[in-house]
């Protein structure tokens, strides 16, 4: 037969088909085929065969799934007296308002088979099985010629492919069967009296099959939980039973803090409980955890009384009832501001006391902490010196053409012991000579000379000046003198009010 690409639905088909699916009956009439050449025509525009040669009954109709059917019919040359090529065929069906429509198409084109004229020995038979869209409909019916409806040859096969020994024919193929079938019934009767239930060849095979059932085929205890899942096996009650027993494989478990199932089931042998690590510097001593001893100290209550450096808490285990002694700090001996073992001191912080004597009473030195700058001090007011005009010659030396004092001396009333620091303080009242000036005392408990100890810059007169510092040894001071370093031509109504204060440390 050609090689027909495929059927399709023409227009009038799809009209029908929508209203099958609306519930109309779908019946085909007959199936027509032809030599047409398709052409530039459409197949869905189509009404009716290009050129219809022959118009055959349905002889088949078979529902395939997915909304198919197989509409066929047979034909042979008999009759056709000018040879024609089979290029066009079409599905005919019946629509309950216009009537016989062209349903289905389908042309071959250059590939269709040439169909000879009936003549002499040149007879040939076709069957053509169409396969077509029926789609969800409930009813699909045929217009079939009984008449035409007979098995051929093909629908029974070649009797060469029967497993039957003999071949010659389908009735001795029969009745073979029919032997084989008796000789059968027997060895299953005598199968089944082996089993302990008794049968004859004479009986029915639903007897024989009722028999069957009787058969105990199993025996023993096992339940389905006592066998592997999957696998099957009998028991008294029979057999196909099959296992529920959970194939577990290889489990590996880790331990933890609690108890862990091991689950019902099948292990395979391969499966494990992991090791536990233990430190055995982490674990107490005395104690055992998975097989491992611990050597942690146990150190118990200690008790550690506070000194003035660190003392080692040493590695073990302490319970808890240890302690630390706890430390009385009196307040009054710890300086203010200052906080020890959680006492706060209130010991006045007193930093750089300057204490200055009184001749009528003696001045106490306030409690509390001294920074170590403070002093008590001392002076002594000396009297009022004034300079008259100085002339020429053991008051003033002449040195290069200028004037220079050559010394003026002042005497304290009496003498400063035992001084370290002091400060001389003097007003220049009436002066026409400022500068430098330098500054020296006497130390009466050595009776050395003049030993200098600083220098003052006088800028004009009636303002006040002074000197402070540390001496370089501890001195009785017992003079003070006063030495311009620049000259002046003349020098008169010159004085000089001086005091000196000395301190001692506190």
């Amino acid at each position: 037969m050609g090689l027909f690409a495929g059927f399709y639905l023409t227009n009038k088909g799809q009209t029908l088909q929508t209203k099958v699916q609306a519930g109309a009956t779908l019946q085909f009439t007959r199936i027509a085929i032809g030599d047409g050449n398709l052409g530039a025509q459409t197949i869905a525009n189509l009404t009716a065969l290009i050129s219809q040669k022959k118009s055959m009954s349905i002889t088949k109709l078979e529902a395939l799934t997915g909304g198919k059917a197989v509409v066929g019919t047979s034909f042979n040359n008999s009759n056709v007296t000018t040879a024609f090529y089979m290029r066009e065929v079409g599905v005919f069906a019946q629509d309950p308002d216009v009537g016989e429509v062209l349903y289905c198409y389908a042309n071959a084109g250059s590939n269709a088979d040439l169909i000879p004229a009936g003549s002499g020995n040149d007879i040939l038979e076709r069957y053509i099985n169409v396969i077509t869209l029926v789609g969800n409909a409930a009813n699909v019916t045929a217009v079939i010629d009984n008449s035409l409806v007979f098995a051929l040859a093909s629908d029974l096969g070649s009797l060469s492919a029967l497993q039957t020994t003999d071949k010659s024919s389908a009735v001795a193929a029969i009745n073979e069967l029919f032997t084989l079938s008796g000789s059968g019934k027997t060895l299953v009767a005598a199968a089944i009296t082996g089993k302990g239930v008794p049968a004859s060849a004479s009986e029915t095979f639903a007897q024989l099959a009722a028999k069957i059932d009787q058969i105990v085929l199993g025996s023993g205890n096992a339940a389905a939980g006592d066998v592997l899942a999957g696998k099957t096996f009998s028991n008294d009650s029979g057999p196909g039973k099959t296992g529920t027993m959970p194939n577990r494989g290889a489990v590996v478990m880790t331990p933890g803090p609690s108890d862990q199932a091991i689950l019902a089931g099948y292990h395979n042998g391969a499966g494990k409980v992991s090791g536990v690590v233990v430190d055995p510097s982490k674990l107490l001593a005395g104690s055992t955890i998975a097989g491992t001893a611990g050597s942690m100290p146990n150190r118990g209550a200690v008790t550690f009384t506070p000194g003035p450096s660190a003392q080692t808490i040493q590695a073990g285990y302490h319970n808890g009832s240890g302690s630390v002694a706890g430390v009385t700090v009196p307040a009054a001996a710890v300086l203010s501001g200052t906080t020890i073992a959680g006492t706060a001191g209130i010991m006045p912080n007193r930093g750089r006391t300057i204490l200055t004597p009184s001749k009528s009473s003696t001045v106490a030195i306030p409690e509390g902490y001294h920074n170590g700058t403070g002093y008590v001090q001392s002076y002594s007011i000396l009297q009022s010196i004034s300079f008259p005009s100085w002339t020429y010659g053991s008051d003033v030396y002449t040195y290069f053409g200028g004037n220079y004092i050559y010394m003026a001396e002042a005497k304290l009333n009496q003498p400063i012991p035992n001084v370290k620091w002091m400060r001389v303080g003097f007003n220049v009242n009436n002066a026409d000579w400022v500068g430098v000036y330098n500054l020296q005392i006497r130390d009466a408990s050595t009776g050395e000379g003049y030993t200098t100890i600083g220098s003052v810059n006088v800028a004009s007169n009636g303002l006040a000046y002074y000197w402070e510092g540390y001496l370089s040894r501890e001195t009785t001071v017992s003079h003070i003198f006063f030495q311009p370093t620049s000259y002046k031509n003349t020098f008169s109504g010159i004085s000089y009010a001086i005091h000196i204060i000395s301190r001692y440390d506190i």
